[in-house]
């Protein structure tokens, strides 16, 4: 926390981390002492009994003290099965960021997620690419395995053949939420892609923690249901990283946009100062025609009878 001091009148100086005030040709109030410091709205009298005034104040903090990023790659190359994916990678993710990663198949997004979730995967909710599911279980214990870690082994015995309330209520929830409530005794290798996709998703979402890595967790999905999801992940984790092939997805629910192409990142810039010509960096030249028709084609349908060809539109959410 930062405090605001003040004595009488004079000009606002900073002096090792707290900000102060100090008459003309005076030399800078040093911090306070003992137990007035910790208290916001405290006064205490100082040297020539003079009376100073500690006042509460978070904007400083935020100036002065930038927030250390929760996810951090310097100076690093990323590697595959034996083949160098990305290199010389530098990138900074901090806590309350919702990141999209884009780019053409193969070109590293996976490998990045990967990447970052190795850096605190207890504290990470990942949602991979392929579901990976149990095909001999139901789709509840699929769903319920993604909170194993937080029960001791006899527990989650006991809930394999005699479920709990409890979990049945946990899991019940989020299987109707997500459309699978009358599939939860099926097995997961009974169900279509779509419903394993939502099944793992759903697996990820029980976890409830404040970071969400997705690797494509809505790709099987049809387009209403797939917003309907990436708006439910953004909107319930503090942190979120997606790696999207919808990029109206990415532009539409995340605050920044990570590019790669040809094994570096060739565009990391705010939604709202992105323009469709940027988006050129990341794409092959026929993707990027796809592309540029499909957002133009969608901002003029969201518009009314708008022109669709607009090469200065800014895309913000």
């Amino acid at each position: 926390m930062c405090y605001e001091v003040s004595i009488s009148t004079g000009m606002p100086v900073a002096y090792e981390g707290i900000k102060h005030t100090k008459p003309s040709g005076h030399t800078p109030v040093g911090k306070p002492h003992g137990a007035a410091k910790n208290l916001p709205g405290a006064s205490f009298q100082h040297g020539h009994g003079r009376s100073l005034h500690i006042q509460e104040n978070d904007s400083l903090m935020d100036e002065q003290v930038p927030s250390s990023p929760l996810f951090q790659i310097s100076n690093r190359d990323l590697h595959w099965q034996g083949n160098t994916v990305l290199r010389d990678l530098n990138i900074e993710i901090r806590a309350g960021e919702k990141v999209a990663l884009i780019g053409e198949s193969g070109a590293g997004k996976s490998t990045l997620l990967k990447a970052l979730y190795q850096q605190g995967p207890d504290d990470i909710a990942f949602c991979q690419q392929a579901p990976a599911l149990v095909p001999g279980l139901s789709l509840f214990h699929n769903i319920y395995m993604g909170v194993l870690s937080e029960h001791h082994f006899f527990y989650n015995a006991l809930n394999l053949f005699f479920p709990r309330r409890l979990a049945k209520q946990k899991v019940g929830k989020l299987a109707h939420e997500l459309g699978l409530h009358n599939h939860l005794s099926a097995k997961a290798e009974t169900l279509s892609g779509g419903q394993q996709q939502r099944a793992a998703l759903a697996r990820t979402l029980i976890q409830n923690k404040d970071i969400f890595l997705g690797d494509e967790p809505v790709s099987a999905l049809d387009e209403i249901q797939g917003e309907r999801l990436i708006a439910r992940i953004v909107d319930t984790h503090d942190t979120v990283i997606l790696a999207l092939h919808n990029t109206q997805h990415a532009l539409k629910y995340c605050q920044r946009i990570i590019g790669l192409k040809d094994g570096v990142v060739a565009l990391d810039c705010p939604v709202s100062q992105l323009k469709i010509d940027d988006l050129h960096a990341v794409y092959s030249e026929q993707g990027f025609r796809m592309l540029r028709e499909s957002l133009n084609t969608s901002d003029g349908a969201s518009a009314g009878k708008k022109s669709a060809k607009q090469p200065d539109l800014k895309i913000c959410r």
